[in-house]
């Protein structure tokens, strides 16, 4: 749903699938729900419970000793809302943005030892944070590292989501 441009009915979906988790010893599918329902909520514009989500796929990711599945980059990719947050204006509301965002890099980059195809992400959302900082030459090298990722993974999306990002920024260097 989330994929389909289908917000709302994905947080339906993913509600029940992370409620339905509780207790349940599988870290990389509570990572993957959680922050895809992140994401989820963070485009119906329900951004007070977004965040709550993508601080609670961070706790998820600091109890993983190793990134144990391919799928946890689904999870790690939605924490995506505290970079995008930062750029509408939500970090002023929260003391600990920055130590999150730190955080969400620093558990892409343990997933990317061990999972190359998290690289592409990995240029994406470093590329951002250096965009945010205004370091603005630094991003676009980053980012177009990020795309050289995706074009040699063959990761279509990651690719066209970094291409977008360059286009959308290059005007204002």
């Amino acid at each position: 749903m989330l994929h389909m441009d289908r917000p709302r009915e994905a947080v339906e979906v993913l509600r029940l699938i992370t409620s339905a988790m509780l207790g349940s010893v599988d870290l990389a599918a509570q990572i993957s729900a959680r922050g895809a329902l992140a994401l989820a909520l963070a485009r119906i514009g329900r951004h007070t419970e977004s965040v709550e989500a993508a601080v609670d796929t961070l706790r998820l990711l600091r109890a993983m000793r190793r990134p144990s599945s391919h799928s946890a980059l689904i999870g790690i990719s939605g924490v995506e809302v505290l970079f995008r947050g930062r750029e509408e204006g939500l970090s002023r509301e929260y003391e600990q943005w920055g130590h999150w965002e730190r955080q969400v890099l620093h558990e892409l980059s343990r997933y990317c030892r061990v999972f190359p195809v998290g690289t592409a992400q990995y240029g994406l959302w470093c590329g951002l944070a250096h965009w945010l900082d205004d370091s603005k030459e630094r991003a676009l090298s980053t980012w177009t590292q990020g795309l050289a990722a995706a074009r040699r993974l063959s990761l279509r999306q990651d690719e066209a989501t970094i291409a977008a990002e360059i286009r959308r920024r290059q005007d204002t260097v």
